[in-house]
């Protein structure tokens, strides 16, 4: 996982990421994290993850910065730096994950790694599936939905369908601490992909509509809700 920390202070960029390794020590793999202290606009052509990002720079604009670096990474998470408070509602345009203040740097710090730590469970989980006679390792972030037909699993992704065999209560069970949620006897739907919410039915991002099972809306309420309050 790549992150970047772009802040002109040398010190409050080294003290983030030594709290963001101490933290995450464990919990995340292939951790690389590299400080920009000048030269801001470097990384706006490759792939970064999560990108701390200091807004009142003295020579650029930070929120300018994420918007460029958005175009070539559509998941990226911000998390804007500031000693400024009145700028916190100038970075709405750039949808931010959160919003340290450095006068109220430990609570902050605290509150945005806790969010942090659940958003990386969910959004960078990977499920292991047998398709035929292999088996594969599919990002969920990737996953559209699930069908189950009789006891096949039709597995729809962003790359491609696969096909594997069970029911979809276990694989349910397996998975529900993702962003997958099911939402009928025969279907599972990922949460990433909801573009709006009626009472009872779902549109998702693609234009389809579906209807949330009477079964299913409580555990569907309550784990939407977990979804937008991390977010």
């Amino acid at each position: 996982m790549k992150i970047v920390i772009c802040d002109d202070d040398v010190n409050f960029s080294s003290l983030i990421a030594d709290d963001f390794k101490n933290y995450f020590y464990g919990k995340i793999d292939n951790l690389d994290i590299t400080i920009i202290n000048h030269n801001f606009t470097f990384y706006t052509d490759y792939q970064v993850d999560i990108c701390f990002m200091d807004i009142d720079l003295i020579s650029e604009n930070g929120i300018e910065i994420i918007k460029k670096i958005k175009l070539k990474n559509k998941n990226l998470i911000t998390i804007f730096i500031s000693s400024r408070e009145d700028l916190v509602f100038d970075t709405f345009s750039v949808e931010p994950f959160q919003f340290i203040r450095k006068n109220h740097y430990k609570s902050d710090l605290y509150d945005t790694f806790q969010q942090l730590e659940w958003k990386i469970s969910n959004q960078y989980a990977k499920i292991m599936i047998r398709d035929n006679k292999r088996y594969i390792r599919l990002d969920v972030e990737e996953i559209i939905s699930v069908i189950s037909i009789m006891h096949d699993l039709i597995i729809n992704t962003v790359n491609g369908t696969y096909y594997s065999t069970g029911t979809l209560k276990h694989f349910y069970e397996e998975n529900k601490n993702t962003s997958l949620v099911q939402i009928q006897k025969n279907m599972i739907i990922n949460i990433d992909r909801i573009y709006a919410i009626t009472k009872n039915s779902i549109l998702y991002e693609d234009g389809k509509e579906y209807e949330i099972g009477r079964v299913y809306r409580n555990d569907f309420k309550r784990k939407y809700e977990e979804y937008i309050y991390d977010n």
